[in-house]
């Protein structure tokens, strides 16, 4: 999500030079870095229709609630980009260039969530509580090999491209979460509690 306050610091960098006669080189870095926080605060009231109590006729029941929740999330996001070239002259009618290109990234969040349900007379109805964090890796590299040959004849030349692209992203998920449920389903004036766990872990390797 891109709610909340985010503070981003960029980087950049740049080099060329004349390494040799006829070899040339250039090359460029670049760093962005962001992070994002994220806190929120609810009070919901939901207004139902009142209902007669069929276990005491003339008894009415009314069954609005308030829920109050808060949440916390924060996210980091890290990014690289390398980018070169490489070029060369053989000869007066010729040019050999490589470029290589380089990036990387990763970015983790994490959330943390409460929430609980009171009826009218500020009785607890239901809670819970949860955290989710993901993680995800992504690598990538790409290079160009490119020749040229002009010959003495202008309207003849030549050419040769080679081009490679490799990939890597690798993700994980993980969800926590607890809810409580509180009713008196026997009229007792106790209310039995069920609890409703959930811990789930997932990842997702992709090359």
């Amino acid at each position: 999500t891109n709610r909340g306050i985010t503070q981003t610091n960029m980087l950049g960098l740049n080099y060329n030079d004349e390494w040799a006669k006829d070899f040339d080189a250039g090359m460029s870095y670049f760093l962005s870095a962001t992070n994002t926080e994220n806190n929120n605060r609810t009070r919901r009231e939901t207004l139902l229709p009142i209902e007669e109590d069929l276990a005491n006729p003339g008894t009415f029941i009314n069954n609005n609630f308030i829920t109050e929740s808060r949440s916390r999330s924060e996210s980091d996001q890290f990014t690289h980009n390398f980018n070169g070239e490489f070029r060369m002259k053989p000869h007066s009618t010729s040019t050999l260039s490589f470029q290589p290109k380089l990036t990387q990234g990763n970015m983790k969040g994490n959330t943390t969530e409460s929430q609980i349900s009171v009826d009218e007379n500020g009785e607890l109805l239901n809670e819970s509580s949860g955290s989710n964090y993901n993680e995800t890796d992504n690598t990538g590299f790409e290079n160009r090999l490119y020749y040229y040959k002009a010959f003495k004849n202008k309207k003849r030349a030549v050419s040769v491209s080679l081009n490679n692209d490799n990939k890597k992203n690798d993700a994980e998920f993980n969800t926590i979460s607890t809810t409580t449920f509180y009713r008196d389903e026997d009229g007792d004036g106790i209310p039995e509690t069920t609890v409703a766990d959930r811990n789930q872990l997932q990842h997702n390797p992709q090359n």
